[in-house]
């Protein structure tokens, strides 16, 4: 139940002013000294003022530009996609040679009424984020847009102004926290591509002095280069099979390419079973260490299996490779994941919009071959790192989902906050 202190009213009676940018000519390219820039959507989809997200606006659209960001105000993605129409970020200082885009409101809270770190809280809450994609419009499958109309008729239950003051204080406190963990997060995997990098073309530091040149770019004289194909037993596309097989007491498991996360790791936590014949799973069941592919849309994501409690088989959007057992499948998945591999991977897909790679196609992929000790220690190199990625991300899942349930306490006055006099 709201408490009785708080004010029921539409959303534009906290909302001094509302405006948007407009829509200006741009390079693809962040803003330099002394220029100006636009705001792209990404500035704010992610619920933080992101003012890095710019692009460098021609100097013949200059006269054109109208709305800069403002310390204190809420910054609102009123055009997006169904997930992230009506993203909001608070601006904590004033950017006078950044401005809006026609995609971005800019909302500045009434002092006497609202505080703007309070209502950025508010607007990103889950609650909120699923009534903002709800009012949303438009009749794109990909694009939603906000009527200005509809986000300020939104009815609110807003505290008194102290006890705005406090909630944003203790949920900004955690979002330090988060953004503290992000921070690590993005440190790490910038360590870690350069230590892929040096690891992937010049081997563990210190063990080699002479290096050559290859169709591939210099690597140590002792490796050798291999195709994909030569270091495969065999290969094979996963099983087509209906949706209507899909069960809860499957026999089997289907790794599909959504069960492959951003790291190239696979989460069998999300794979689905399916009730398949034997028939069907004994040519195409997984065993530890099989290569997967994904062969369709984002074409080279690449995984290695490991073995389960119950029996698995790959979707047909993956190709599986079965490898040679003088190759370590973890380091072939290392050297397919490096950007210039996957360059020549995605120079052996066909097609137009939608590209396809064939198992006959991606078996003529080069790679570096070191010796498979070097190969081992390699792998375990980037596992260490791998680790402390897992951790991090683990840790900033744990504090977002504490968040959220902090959010839903506060937001709603489920728990409340001891103001204090001299704030009050």
């Amino acid at each position: 139940m709201t408490p009785d202190e708080w004010q029921s009213k539409p959303l534009g009676r906290l909302i001094a002013a509302i405006a948007a940018g407009v829509s200006v000519n741009s390079e693809s390219r962040p803003r330099g000294l002394g220029e100006f820039g636009v705001l792209k959507t990404s500035a704010v989809t992610y619920g933080v003022f992101r003012p890095e997200q710019n692009k460098v606006v021609l100097p013949t659209e200059i006269d054109r530009l109208k709305e800069s960001p403002v310390a204190g105000s809420v910054l609102v993605s009123r055009m997006n996609t169904e997930a992230l129409v009506g993203a909001a970020a608070y601006v904590p200082e004033n950017f006078a040679d950044l401005f809006l885009p026609d995609r971005i409101w800019q909302c500045r809270p009434d002092p006497a009424v609202a505080d703007g770190r309070w209502l950025h809280q508010l607007l990103s809450s889950p609650p909120m984020r699923r009534r903002l994609s709800e009012i949303a419009g438009g009749t794109s499958g990909s694009m939603k847009n906000i009527a200005q109309s509809r986000f300020l008729a939104l009815s609110i239950s807003a505290p008194p102004l102290p006890e705005q003051r406090k909630i944003a204080t203790i949920l900004s406190s955690v979002d330090d926290a988060i953004e503290a963990t992000q921070a690590i997060i993005d440190q790490l995997q910038v360590v870690k591509k350069a230590m892929m990098a040096e690891l992937l073309t010049r081997g563990l530091p210190g063990r080699h002095t002479r290096f050559k040149q290859t169709e591939i770019g210099n690597v140590p004289e002792e490796w050798a280069l291999t195709s994909l194909g030569a270091l495969t037993q065999h290969s094979a596309f996963g099983p087509r099979f209906p949706s209507t097989l899909y069960g809860d007491i499957g026999n089997v498991g289907s790794v599909r390419t959504t069960d492959i996360s951003d790291d190239w790791e696979i989460d069998y936590t999300t794979v689905p079973r399916a009730t398949l014949d034997p028939s069907v799973v004994a040519p195409h069941r997984l065993v530890d260490g099989d290569l997967l592919v994904s062969r369709s849309g984002t074409c080279g994501v690449t995984v290695v299996f490991r073995a389960q409690a119950v029996d698995m088989v790959p979707a047909a959007f993956l190709i599986r490779f079965r490898l040679q057992n003088t190759v370590d499948p973890e380091f072939v998945r290392l050297a397919m994941m490096e950007p210039s591999a996957q360059a020549r991977v995605q120079s052996l897909a066909a097609g137009g919009v939608q590209k396809n790679l064939s198992g006959t196609n991606l078996s003529t992929l080069v790679l570096p071959l070191p010796p498979l000790a070097e190969q081992i220690e390699i792998v375990a190199a980037v596992a260490i790192i791998d680790a402390r990625l897992r951790a991090e991300r683990r840790l900033h899942k744990q504090q977002k989902e504490a968040k959220s349930a902090l959010m839903s306490a506060l937001l709603s006055g489920e728990v409340r906050v001891k103001v204090d006099e001299a704030a009050a």
